[in-house]
């Protein structure tokens, strides 16, 4: 390899959400998606070079940083981006809440697919919606859309929006074409727009490709996709987003919304690392993907050996690995409490993900092996 993701980076003291906040420093965070790798080392470069400038003043976001998506989206996913389609946001939640000023009002419903990200749920509420659960089927091992129940819930007539979580945080699928074309159908049928996250698309497993839901929908015109450069390159600390919104109107009514919110400018530092990224980032990503399923691997082979209890789900986007407890006997949160008080192991329960999570933890692996290892050694003193 190239580059060296076994390096242990020394966290703590850098204000790191991750590792700072935790209630003692023999606390081992394994929880929020936030990678333990050094970024892509030009994107440190650029950083340095552009601060070197002494000059921090309002930024515009230059034609590069449009450029850059149009780019990545092309050769990474195959999917041809219009420059005009773009809308630039400080983040992907910012611009979900910034859609859901636009297309909802206080009191309609947003179906989501649980067990979900717990965000979702916050936003939802903080535009005055009622999040309305499509539960996914979950059968020997691997989750599926329940494509009856959308339909019922989609043509409810209450139902504005499908908040889509592709691929999903925190089940781990990437959703293929002809699910994400069921789904289209329904949505499309019952009037019920589609807003797609695709933060986690680059993380994927060998033999897997990202299925944009743009790509498979004809009815472009009543969806959205969200995403980021900061899970694929851990830059989540510089807030460089963006929307593809294909609908003129309703783009430029979310253009409104986002500087109404100050969440419409990518900082000076954000426009630089996400331009870096894109146009340089490859090599890295595919050695950090080649990386992260090894991981995933060992911990497989890991829980297969030394606990039983523990079923490990198919990881096929993020490095978020969804552990199915049940056979512990213990709720999810009581599980990960005892794991922090009696191992130091901060893990997820799955129950911040919905009713449908309970009896789930969440362990995030983008780490260096070696950290890995002791986690797992925690979990294996409890389980």
């Amino acid at each position: 390899m190239k580059y060296n993701f076994d390096e242990v980076q020394a966290r703590r003291g850098t204000h790191s959400i991750k590792w700072d906040t935790a209630d003692a420093d023999e606390i081992l965070p394994m929880w929020i998606a936030d990678m333990d790798f050094r970024t892509f080392p030009p994107i440190v470069d650029a950083l340095t070079r552009t601060t070197a400038q002494g000059h921090y003043g309002y930024n515009i976001v230059p034609s590069e940083y449009y450029e850059a998506i149009m780019l990545w989206w092309q050769k990474r996913h195959g999917y041809k981006i219009k420059k005009d389609s773009i809308l630039p946001s400080t983040g992907v939640v910012a611009g979900i809440s910034a859609i859901f000023s636009v297309l909802t009002k206080p009191g309609d419903e947003v179906i989501i697919q649980t067990p979900a990200y717990n965000h979702f749920y916050n936003v939802i509420k903080g535009a005055g919606c009622t999040p309305v659960e499509n539960e996914l089927f979950y059968e020997d091992g691997v989750y599926k859309v329940d494509f009856d129940d959308l339909e019922t819930k989609a043509r409810s007539g209450k139902a504005k929006i499908l908040l889509l979580c592709n691929p999903h945080n925190p089940v781990g699928r990437a959703w293929n074409e002809h699910e994400l074309q069921s789904i289209a159908s329904i949505c499309t049928r019952h009037d019920v727009y589609v807003v797609s996250d695709e933060i986690h698309s680059d993380l994927l497993a060998p033999g897997k490709q990202h299925v944009s839901f743009l790509s498979v929908t004809a009815a472009q015109h009543q969806a959205i996709v969200c995403s980021a450069a900061s899970k694929t390159f851990n830059l989540s600390g510089l807030h460089a987003a963006y929307l593809f919104v294909d609908n003129e109107a309703i783009r430029k009514e979310i253009e409104v919304q986002l500087w109404a919110q100050g969440a419409a400018a990518p900082s000076l530092l954000a426009c630089e690392a996400l331009k870096v990224a894109y146009t340089k980032g490859d090599e890295w990503l595919n050695e950090l993907n080649n990386y992260l399923h090894g991981n995933y691997q060992f911990l497989k082979e890991f829980i297969s050996t030394n606990m039983n209890n523990i079923k490990v789900l198919t990881l096929e986007a993020t490095y978020l690995v969804w552990l199915d407890c049940k056979q512990t006997g213990m709720k999810s949160k009581e599980l990960a409490d005892h794991l922090i008080k009696n191992e130091n192991l901060w893990v997820n329960p799955g129950d911040m993900y919905g009713a449908a999570g309970e009896g789930f933890l969440r362990i995030n692996i983008a780490c260096p092996r070696q950290t890995l290892i002791d986690g797992l050694n925690r979990l294996k003193n409890i389980l």
